[in-house]
């Protein structure tokens, strides 16, 4: 099971929007796509900003959360109050003004350490299961599961869970029912979610700065 899980939650972690970020921090975009257009623009294939992997004034919008965000991330998501992140090897922020998409990679030992807490955090959440993920009684296991996953992956995710993400989540948990219960489906729906690259990373994206001119100077 858990070997099932992590080599689900490796690739995921290895296919992100962009190549680079698990052990040498330069992101490059995937499938050939250009990264820069004639005004300097970030662009795809055909010259319109279209890359995940950079953002329109430089660089990657792709950004792992920090020891003190999955911290205070899943503090929030669990009500688990504890520093679950500052058991995760050390944020490199020797380039200043904190830890930068270059300095923030997943290596295979950030990976080892927070899937340790993954595993932590959702063993301790589900003995509080009747609270965090509640199924009255008469109502189908399989749709409190689907409310649940719902609402705890819009939040973790920051945004609503995609179709395909459902799919593979609900599989999740199918798969711990049937090796025991409902909590235990519950519990690696948790990991997963813990997991993915869409909880781990954060995308942020502006308007790029406006370009200075001979007679704005």
């Amino acid at each position: 099971m858990r070997a099932k899980l992590v080599l689900t939650t490796t690739i995921g972690l290895l296919s992100v929007g962009c190549q680079g970020g698990i052990g040498d921090g330069s992101p490059r975009p995937r499938n050939g796509m250009s990264t820069s257009g004639n005004n300097g623009g970030t662009t795809g294939a055909t010259g319109n900003p279209a890359s995940p992997c950079q953002s329109l004034n430089g660089p990657s919008p792709l950004q792992r959360l920090s020891r003190a965000e999955f911290t205070q991330a899943t503090n929030d998501l669990l009500n688990d109050k504890r520093s679950v992140g500052q058991g995760l090897p050390i944020d490199d922020d020797s380039g200043g003004l904190g830890s930068g998409a270059r300095s923030l990679i997943v290596t295979s030992d950030w990976l080892n350490q927070a899937m340790q807490a993954a595993e932590d955090l959702a063993a301790a959440a589900v003995k509080s299961v009747t609270t965090l993920a509640p199924c009255p009684v008469g109502s189908a296991d399989d749709a409190c599961a689907r409310s649940f996953i719902t609402s705890f992956g819009k939040r973790a995710y920051r945004r609503p869970v995609t179709p395909d993400e459902m799919t593979g989540l609900v599989g999740i948990y199918s798969m711990g029912k049937a090796n025991a219960d409902y909590t235990h489906g519950i519990e690696l729906v948790i990991r997963a979610v813990l997991l993915s690259p869409a909880f781990l990373y954060k995308v942020e994206l502006g308007v790029p700065a406006p370009r200075a001119t001979a007679s704005s100077i």
